[in-house]
């Protein structure tokens, strides 16, 4: 049974160890990754935290304030007629409780919650900025991939020219030098891959950062290997119009909530600091006793009864708050139109891009078509003896060219789509 047990505990470390090789995240779990992890949505929670605190502070105003205070005291008491001296134990309690302010303790309450409402929205504005650059380096990732399947090919297009240049020479049909420009060839699309693998490298690395936790060394992304003039027709073009995606972003862009409620807050704390001009009317009540030898301490008291207290004056502070918190306020307000007008040049600038990387798209797969068929004849032409491999040789660059400038263009165009869904407020 120990042994079952044992072997079912080895198998089981066996499938996790399997699974940690193979380890492949996708679009939605990298998100999920960094949402979890990056410091920056930690700093906006935690700011969530203070905000939600400060309600609780400022609600505290209209809840009564007891106090409880004791004392052990030693008198001594001299007058013309007698001298007293003992000591003295005492204790008071009393309560205060806020009738009515003018509003200074609903305006604090009000600046409170609009202070928190404020950092909710900084939150989904930070968790959408996380999340457009996680796609980005995703999508760069797979904008490498491809171009090392691009660059693969260009390898095994250079070693069948290298071949058949090869066989050609050893049957005298071709000179040595088409052998060499051959190996030449080959050697740089050697190279070529080469690079590309270490951007894959380099793009791996931008993502782990952006992600904000250290992975596994097999961590990859999983990725599509299908060929890229496939995927580049599946393109659907775009059926909104900018006016529409423009109301999409001022609707639902998170800075635009979030300079709403910095309003919000600045008129609370105009009408806050506007109410110290006014007095407060309070309730008080409390109790006083003292023990002691000495009889003019020796007493038992109560009291209760409403009071009202103004500050007549403050030394000019109650005007200098009114004037900064109104020149907050409008502040708050510029700021505002400020960030409708960047949205809206923001989500046409993003419209225009997409519509420029759908028509390139379509530009950059009959460049390639032609540069297949191009490629193709050239090979022909050279198999029959009628060019060089010079011309063979431009053919197949022309092709490679042309196929990694679609790789580019079509991951162009995915982070165009990323990009407008996160100017419009979507993720």
């Amino acid at each position: 049974m120990k042994l079952n047990k044992i072997f079912l505990a080895l198998s089981l470390l066996g499938v996790v160890a399997v699974a940690n090789v193979n380890s492949e995240k996708s679009l939605d779990e990298l998100i999920n990754i960094a949402l979890v992890n990056s410091i920056d949505i930690q700093v906006a929670k935690a700011n969530i935290e203070a905000k939600d605190a400060g309600i609780d502070y400022a609600t505290a105003g209209y809840l009564p304030q007891v106090s409880v205070q004791g004392e052990l005291a030693q008198y001594d008491l001299k007058s013309s007629l007698s001298q007293d001296s003992d000591s003295v134990i005492g204790a008071t309690a009393s309560v205060n409780q806020l009738l009515y302010d003018f509003g200074g303790t609903s305006s604090n309450i009000g600046a409170a919650k609009s202070a928190y409402d404020a950092s909710l929205k900084q939150l989904d504005s930070t968790t959408n900025s996380v999340v457009i650059a996680v796609k980005k380096a995703y999508y760069n990732i797979l904008n490498q991939n491809q171009l090392i399947n691009v660059a693969r090919e260009a390898v095994k297009i250079d070693e069948l020219q290298l071949e058949q240049a090869s066989e050609y020479f050893k049957a005298g049909v071709r000179t040595r030098i088409d052998v060499t420009n051959a190996q030449l060839q080959l050697s740089n699309s050697k190279l070529d891959l080469l690079k590309t693998e270490f951007g894959l490298e380099s793009a791996n690395t931008s993502l782990i950062t952006i992600l904000g936790v250290k992975l596994e060394k097999s961590f990859s992304v999983k990725k599509d290997d299908t060929d890229i003039s496939t995927l580049a027709k599946a393109i659907v073009p775009m059926q909104k119009g900018s006016d529409e995606l423009v109301r999409l972003g001022l609707e639902n862009r998170a800075e635009i909530a979030l300079y709403k409620a910095n309003i919000d807050l600045s008129q609370s704390e105009v009408k806050s600091a506007r109410s110290e001009y006014y007095p407060k009317i309070l309730l008080n009540a409390a109790y006083n006793e003292k023990n002691s030898d000495i009889l003019s301490l020796d007493n038992r008291q109560m009291s209760a009864g409403v009071y009202i207290k103004w500050d007549i004056f403050s030394g000019f502070s109650s005007e200098a708050k009114v004037k900064e918190n109104l020149a907050k306020l409008t502040k708050t307000k510029v700021d505002l139109r400020d960030i409708e007008l960047k949205i809206i040049q923001e989500v046409r600038d993003a419209f225009l891009e997409v519509k420029k990387s759908e028509d390139s798209t379509k530009i950059q797969l009959l460049s390639v078509d032609l540069a297949t068929q191009n490629l193709s004849l050239a090979q022909q032409r050279y198999q029959a003896g009628l060019s060089d491999m010079i011309e063979l040789n431009d053919a197949k660059l022309e092709y490679t060219k042309s196929k990694a400038n679609l790789v580019n263009t079509y991951y162009d165009y995915l982070v165009a789509i990323a990009n407008l869904n996160y100017v419009i407020g979507k993720r």
